[in-house]
């Protein structure tokens, strides 16, 4: 292949978290001697980026939403880049932030051929994304299927502090199927990071606060109105949405508390974790569970041992992302008790005899307990033998009765646990720290040149990102 333009693509989302972030990233890539496009999605982030980068793009430019996109055009999509159906791609959109389908399907068309003309007529080495369910990290997921650059994904790792970058939207792609059995020294440090983790007991999220008065209703509004001005109505975000989404957050804070329960001492239960209903856990890795209330009643009906009861959770940093009538229906299910979000995971899992989950942390986290997983979704460590991967929901009560009889045993468990702990790197998505940024910076060069889309190693020097 002939040498492309940029070695690194990065679309920017308009919050301030995301330009800030890749500004700091991109100065550090060009510091060690990188070409970095930044693409980003609001006319405040191309402002921001331009004053400091030479190469940036509005990836919205000559959008027009109003504007449907032709037939022709999906049809070609559709076919140039697997997507079976554009109706599914945009789902998450409609489902979740009130996006009509033709709006939706304009914006996908549109990312799509701006992408198609920097890949032909510039060339891109490979694209990089922290993981998420947006329209545009999906499409370059899209390309990279369909041969296109390899999109390298900064994905959420479940040890405190780390990161992992993997060209799968679902798995690592560098961790090993059957992960290789562990000398002395790998079993020691890996028994010391079980014995630490379950000893600290820390969670990855917190119940997320609400925080309603005068100035959390006043600012939203001013915001917003400042980014519709400066976006000239193009923004993803509306007005209407937005206030309409915060009206239900209230409704479901003072409604949805009336479900939840506590455990009961001495109650023999499998415990299930609720996704937030919007992340990509779902969206994207496990769509066909997009509506988590009917799995979870097919589990009470069909697949509960028994004398056992079903606690499920949800999510602590999306309590109020749930409809009233989810919970509800969750909560008058016979056999299943709507655990309130506040009680720890932890407690939890040292509790259950099994957990089931989608693509949850907690699944990982209860391999730390050596307690068995029935693992529904596609995720890393499905696959791998310390977890129980039915099928399906209609193979989950085998799946069950195999969790509660053979479980994984201790030694699968401690191997799967030292691989994934060696495959990730001390770097996360959103940390502006000089070593963090630089440490991101040099892990994703040496991807993109085992990925064979950069030469060697060019020149590596200090912050680069003051």
């Amino acid at each position: 292949m002939s040498q492309p333009d940029f070695d690194v693509a990065i679309p920017v989302l308009q919050h301030r978290a995301d330009i800030d972030f890749y500004d700091l990233l991109a100065a550090a890539l060009r510091h060690r001697g990188a070409r970095v496009l930044l693409l980003p999605l609001s006319r405040e982030g191309v402002t921001l980026l331009s004053a400091r980068h030479p190469d940036v793009a509005h990836l919205y430019a000559g959008l027009d939403r109003r504007r449907p996109a032709a037939d022709a055009e999906v049809e070609r999509i559709t076919a140039r880049y697997q997507l079976h159906n554009i109706k599914d791609f945009v789902f998450p959109e409609c489902l979740y932030y009130g996006e009509s389908l033709p709006r939706a399907i304009a914006r996908t068309a549109h990312v799509f051929a701006a992408l198609e003309r920097i890949v032909e007529e510039r060339g891109v080495g490979v694209f990089f994304n922290n993981v998420g369910p947006e329209i545009p990290r999906r499409v370059m997921s899209a390309f990279a299927r369909a041969g296109g650059p390899p999109n390298v994904i900064l994905d959420f790792a479940p040890f405190h502090g780390r990161g992992v970058l993997t060209t799968d939207e679902v798995d690592w792609d560098e961790l090993p199927r059957q992960p290789p059995p562990l000398a002395a020294a790998e079993r020691a440090q890996i028994e010391d990071l079980v014995e630490g983790v379950v000893a600290e007991r820390r969670m990855f999220s917190k119940p997320a606060g609400l925080g309603v008065n005068l100035g959390s209703l006043l600012r939203p509004i001013a915001n917003l109105a400042r980014l519709q001005l400066r976006e000239g109505g193009e923004s993803d975000l509306s007005l209407p949405f937005v206030y309409g989404q915060r009206l239900r957050h209230v409704v479901r804070r003072g409604v949805n508390r009336f479900f939840y329960q506590q455990p009961v001492a001495g109650e023999r239960y499998l415990f299930f974790p609720l996704h937030v209903p919007d992340d990509s856990a779902i969206t994207v890795r496990a769509p066909q569970y997009q509506h988590q209330e009917a799995l979870i009643e097919h589990i009470a009906s069909r697949a509960l041992p028994t004398g056992f009861k079903l606690y499920v959770k949800p999510h602590p940093a999306g309590v109020d992302y749930y409809p009233v009538q989810m919970l509800a229906r969750i909560a008058g299910l016979r056999d299943v008790r709507l655990i309130h979000p506040k009680v720890h995971s932890h407690d939890l899992i040292k509790g259950a005899r099994a957990s089931v989950v989608i693509n949850s942390t907690v699944g990982f986290e209860t391999l730390f307990y050596f307690k068995p997983v029935v693992l529904l979704g596609r995720v890393f460590y499905r696959g791998r033998g310390a977890t129980i991967d039915p099928s399906g929901p209609e193979d989950l009560p085998r799946a069950i009765e195999q969790a509660l009889q053979a479980p994984p045993d201790r030694e699968t468990i401690l191997r799967l646990l030292f691989a994934c702990y060696t495959h990730t790197m001390p770097a996360t998505w959103n940390d502006r720290s000089p070593a963090n940024i630089d440490r991101l910076a040099d892990e994703l060069l040496a991807k993109a040149r085992r990925l064979g889309r950069i030469a060697a190693a060019p020149r590596v020097g200090g912050a680069g990102h003051a």
